[in-house]
């Protein structure tokens, strides 16, 4: 199984291109993933254009994807997938969005592939007839068993034979025989045809089914049974496959590499997507670093300072936030360092949980799913701060615990006013707080050391992306 995963490539129904790459830059991307960086450019571009050739896209080489037609979609999908070129190819309804003309086109293509010798695997509700008579091989699922397999132009026959079914002239033969399948003609008609077939233990129908015995309707004639031999001589080759390295053509870092030019590339290129992203981090940098303008160093507005890197945890703007807009916060490289590194972590560990919900639920769940998580850790992430814990109920505190905010928060506090910080200048005759140990009494944090948030961190983000990869996998 683990061999036939490595030869076999499955193309999805939905069509998940990159929008802003024009079709040689996703195959060239592609090829670099597939084939490795040490193929020479030459030969690589060579390769992707045979392919284009092949599938009909060397018109549309330099066409970005998000402006394809459907058929061109469908057909790019399938031409990704044949860099490597693959033994044997599954398609989840290549057919499905395409006009009549399109679909005939990918047919024959799909046609042109199972020729040269490979294997062509599409699952498809209700083609044409004049698809479903290209087709070399038709197998028919109903209720969970096989009601038939054989040949297209067989179909008909079968219906005749097993359930006594005639077929009008004028009718789609596609559609008639989902038709009998799903009862449309008859209580009996699905039993008649998985028992016609022995629920595709009988590899091969004939039309002299009816004058067989019982007995013989379980026996394979010689062709069959030569499939079942070649079966098992595929079987000792897969064995003796497993002896071979089936690894991928790129290690981890240059798949990082290329994917991450990849990614950039099409930043780039989305500039309204780009502009409205830059535009609102410095709006709302502008608008917190305002709120909180010239109190960094204020001895009777620790708290606000407080609030401050409450802000900074639940927005994740530390980028804007930097020394522009915040006066008067100490400028030490350690404490700037600690500064960023909590708020990374914080905003890939949040990533990392919207993965986790969104590789288990759909979009309308997901986003449900999401603000409900979300406030609790919120809300957590500052409960109980100067009160102590031992007024807190113990499942109150075991949620404390599972909040990741609360350590970003932490990690923060400890790093403004830690790192040996002087006591804060006080423009009033008394200042409560002016002294940082003060502060990190005052919110109970005395005790907090900064790499055990870190590392708390670390390992939620780590725990977070080994549940999505389960749950993806």
């Amino acid at each position: 199984m683990r061999v036939f995963r490595r030869i076999s490539r499955y193309i999805m129904q939905e069509d998940l291109l990159q929008p802003h790459l024009s079709v040689d830059e996703a195959m060239y991307a592609a090829s670099q993933l597939k084939l490795g960086l040490n193929l020479d450019p030459k030969q690589r571009q060579a390769t992707v254009d045979e392919i284009l050739d092949l599938l009909r896209l060397k018109k549309a080489k330099h066409t970005r994807t998000e402006k394809l037609s459907g058929g061109e979609r469908k057909r790019l999908s399938i031409a990704l997938e044949m860099i490597n070129n693959p033994p044997v190819m599954f398609l989840d309804e290549p057919t499905t969005g395409l006009d009549d003309l399109s679909s005939a086109q990918c047919f024959s293509l799909l046609k042109a592939l199972a020729a040269g010798g490979r294997t062509v695997i599409c699952v498809l509700h209700t083609p044409s007839a004049r698809l479903f008579h290209m087709i070399d091989n038709v197998y028919i699922v109903a209720e969970g068993q096989c009601a038939f397999q054989g040949k297209g132009q067989e179909v008909i026959p079968f219906l005749e034979m097993s359930c006594g079914l005639s077929c009008p002239k004028t009718y789609n033969p596609a559609d008639f025989v989902l038709e009998a399948a799903c009862g449309e003609y008859g209580e009996h008609d699905v039993e008649r045809m998985v028992a016609a077939v022995e629920n595709g233990r009988c590899h091969r129908w004939t039309p002299d089914y009816q004058h067989q015995s019982p007995a013989r309707t379980t026996s394979i004639d010689e062709d069959s049974q030569q499939v079942v031999e070649c079966s098992d001589m595929s079987f000792n080759d897969a064995n003796h496959l497993l002896k071979h390295d089936f690894g991928f053509a790129l290690s981890g870092w240059d798949q990082f590499k290329v994917l991450l030019c990849r990614m950039l590339l099409q930043v780039w290129r989305d500039s309204s997507h780009l502009t409205l992203k830059l535009s609102l981090h410095l709006a709302l940098g502008i608008i917190i670093g305002g709120m909180f303008y010239d109190m960094g160093n204020d001895g009777s507005k620790t708290m606000f300072n407080f609030g401050f890197c409450y802000t900074c945890i639940i927005f994740f703007l530390y980028i804007p936030m930097m020394p522009v807009l915040l006066q008067w916060q100490p400028m030490e490289v350690l404490r700037l360092a600690q500064f960023l590194f909590m708020c990374l972590m914080v905003s890939l560990v949040s990533e990392s949980m919207g993965l986790a919900i969104g590789s288990t639920l759909g979009i309308v769940n997901g986003m449900f799913m999401g603000p409900v998580l979300s406030v609790p850790l919120m809300l957590l992430s500052c409960y109980g701060m100067g009160s102590g814990s031992a007024d807190i109920p113990i499942l109150i505190r075991i949620g404390m615990n599972l909040s990741y905010l609360r350590y970003g928060l932490e990690g923060i506090i400890v790093t403004m006013y830690r790192l040996g910080r002087k006591s804060l200048p006080c423009p009033i005759d008394y200042c409560h707080l002016r002294e940082p140990e003060a502060l990190l009494r005052h919110v109970g944090m005395e005790n907090v050391q900064y790499w055990q948030d870190a590392v708390l961190l670390i390992l939620s983000f780590v725990g977070l992306r080994l549940c999505t990869y389960v749950l993806l996998k």
